[in-house]
């Protein structure tokens, strides 16, 4: 809504992040399958965090946020994974998926140090984010968020290709007011006899 109202710009970037971390103890691991055959006895010493390690993500969390912070952003009290700058440009981190949200010329100043800091890769206008794509329309001053796509391929992973998969309405009438005297819908009601809810198999929901 605030990049909507204000007509700023949306881009995503930050390639093999969890890479960029930098180990703060000891970490050893074994050796890769058939190396241990020409070094026997050795293991590895690493010197930056690996995908599979269970402090990763907390390592490249610190990591990133000292580089947010050396350039003038804070993060935001009520979501630790927001950071916000004087100039109101917003960077949303969810573990290695970033979205800025600012004018041209803020972005253009996050891609920079990002690009300094990190191996980073400036994918463009946003158009989609945790598997939510986003429509923009600026004359409108709109952005459309769906998960349609997200779960049609869900879907088609547990239903056969030649296989018609049945779409039913949400159990809920539009414009419903609930409150505490609101009945319960009978035993047979016509979604209870639903083989298929939102696409997927009804013993998969």
């Amino acid at each position: 809504a605030y990049a909507a109202a204000n007509q700023l710009e949306m881009r995503l970037d930050v390639t093999s992040a969890f890479l960029n971390g930098v180990l703060t103890e000891p970490v050893w691991t074994a050796l890769p399958p058939g190396m241990d055959k020409v070094y026997p006895g050795k293991a590895l010493y690493c010197r930056k965090a690996l995908y599979g390690f269970k402090n990763s993500p907390k390592i490249w969390f610190d990591t990133i946020s000292d580089v947010f912070k050396a350039n003038g952003y804070e993060a935001c009290m009520g979501d630790s994974c927001l950071f916000i700058s004087k100039g109101k440009c917003l960077i949303l981190l969810y573990v290695d998926d970033a979205l800025c949200v600012g004018s041209t010329s803020d972005l253009d100043d996050v891609v920079a140090f990002m690009k300094v800091a990190f191996n980073t890769k400036d994918l463009g206008s946003g158009s989609s984010f945790l598997n939510i794509a986003i429509t923009r329309n600026h004359t409108e001053d709109t952005i459309t968020m769906s998960q349609a796509e997200y779960i049609k391929n869900v879907g088609a992973d547990f239903v056969p290709v030649d296989h018609h998969i049945k779409i039913r309405s949400c159990p809920m009438d539009k414009g419903i007011v609930l409150n505490t005297q609101s009945k319960a819908l009978p035993a047979d009601n016509q979604y209870a006899k639903a083989d298929w809810v939102f696409g997927l198999p009804s013993h998969l929901h």
